[in-house]
């Protein structure tokens, strides 16, 4: 059989797609984001509201893992992942705060909750919490700005799952 260039022009492209199509999968992007492989885990819900003016929006991923492999991988990072509990910020952006004088709802929301917390309570579990906004150097208080770029990942150890959150605003 012979190959022409045309042959040769379609298998190349094919081949591209097939490895862009593998990159692009949400458990490749979120797996380097988090300097963590992913394998072993399964996405059960996703969604991303970023076609906003500037990308602005939320987006989450939800992957559940059968064994604690994903976990024993993030204790090997301790200095990226930190157990449970929360820090301030990150219980305030997690699950907000309610006092008699005041109340600061949850950051982490669902696709159609801004007031509900998307994330469950857990005691167990560990965070890690990237916050890309361009004044993060200048201004390190998260919570002190009037928009935030950050994303939030937690992984409820009792569960084995993980919760990947973007929000940007």
């Amino acid at each position: 059989m012979r190959y022409t260039l045309r042959d040769g022009v379609l298998f190349a492209c094919a081949a591209s797609i097939l490895i862009l199509s593998y990159s692009l999968q949400p458990t490749s992007v979120i797996g380097r984001d988090l300097h963590t492989s992913l394998s072993g885990g399964e996405v059960v819900s996703s969604f991303d509201t970023h076609s906003g003016f500037q990308g602005d929006g939320k987006s989450c991923t939800v992957i559940t893992f059968e064994d604690d492999a994903f976990l024993q991988r993030i204790q090997q990072q301790p200095n990226l992942w930190k157990p449970f509990p929360p820090d301030e910020t990150v219980k305030t952006l997690l699950y907000g705060v309610y006092t008699d004088e005041y109340a600061i709802y949850p950051c982490v929301t669902g696709k159609d909750s801004p007031e509900e917390p998307l994330i469950p309570p857990m005691e167990k579990g560990y965070y890690l919490l990237e916050d890309r906004h361009s004044q993060a150097k200048e201004n390190p208080d998260l919570l002190e700005r009037s928009s935030y770029n950050f994303t939030l990942s937690v992984y409820d150890a009792d569960n084995r799952t993980l919760y990947y959150y973007k929000l940007d605003t």
